[in-house]
């Protein structure tokens, strides 16, 4: 492992972390702050997809612990809000994904009734899962801390 990240903040606070014997989220998270400390193409505005963190850790992980991977390093906690969360939803009048805020998505998630966020008009949640995406962003913490020694 090169030694810049063995120095970061971020991967100091991780890697002593107390993750479950049980499952493999621990390396998982490590896996995805590795290749993130690596990438000097990084910006706050990245779009990094479940898809592409997915590529972050080795073949065949399982799937659960991958996702509980991602959403730790959304934490906001100092040194542990590696990741923000984002959305984009398509506007179906002009058939564009635009960035939505959170706020407008999380009351979908936490029930079962769907609708566009933008259009507002009903949607089966196959629909809705189609029509708004998850992505997430470096946070401005991490990305200050990829500039330190």
């Amino acid at each position: 492992m090169p030694k810049r990240s063995n120095s970061n903040i971020f991967f100091q606070t991780v890697s002593n972390h107390k993750f479950s014997d049980l499952t493999d989220t621990g390396t998982a998270v490590l896996s995805i702050l590795e290749k993130l400390l690596q990438d000097d193409e990084l910006t706050f505005e990245t779009e990094l997809t479940f898809e592409k963190l997915f590529e972050y850790v080795p073949a065949a992980f399982p799937q659960d612990d991958f996702i509980h991977a991602v959403f730790f390093l959304t934490r906001r906690q100092p040194n542990y809000n590696v990741l923000r969360q984002r959305f984009k939803a398509l506007n179906p009048e002009t058939e564009i994904m635009q960035e939505i805020d959170v706020q407008l998505v999380l009351p979908y998630l936490q029930s079962n009734k769907f609708e566009n966020p933008i259009s507002k008009l009903p949607v089966t949640r196959e629909q809705f899962a189609s029509q708004v995406i998850t992505f997430f962003s470096p946070t401005k913490d991490f990305l200050e801390s990829k500039k330190t020694p």
